[in-house]
Order: C-alpha cells, then sequence, then structure tokens
C-alpha cells in the first residue's frame, strides 16, 4: 500500500480520484492494496494500480 501510495502522490493524484475514475470504490482499492481482500477482483485490482503507475513511469 505504501509503494502505490507513494506513487499516487508523486503524480500529484490520490487514490480516491483514481479508484473514482476506475469506476472503484477506494474502500476496495485501499482493502486490496492493504492485504485484507485478496481474491480475484483484489488481485486485478491490484495489478490495474500498479499497470497505471508504471504506464505514468514511462510517459513521464
Amino acid at each position: 500500500m505504501a509503494r502505490a501510495r507513494a506513487g499516487f502522490i508523486l503524480r500529484g493524484e490520490s487514490l480516491s480520484a483514481w479508484s473514482a475514475r476506475e469506476g472503484l470504490k477506494r474502500q476496495n482499492v485501499a482493502a486490496a492494496l492493504n492485504g485484507r481482500w485478496r481474491g480475484a477482483k483484489a488481485q486485478e485490482i491490484i495489478r490495474k494500480v500498479f499497470a497505471y503507475l508504471r504506464a505514468k513511469d514511462v510517459a513521464g
């Protein structure tokens, strides 16, 4: 969770804003990133978060 939060902060964005844009509840995204939610949907959310953060790294 800390890495994801840092990634959003570095981009001047919030987890809440990203979650809303993706049509996800912030609480579910946070639960997935914190490991409290471990199912298939949680894994997909984690993949999306880090794919987004990596894409932003490459794009600048």
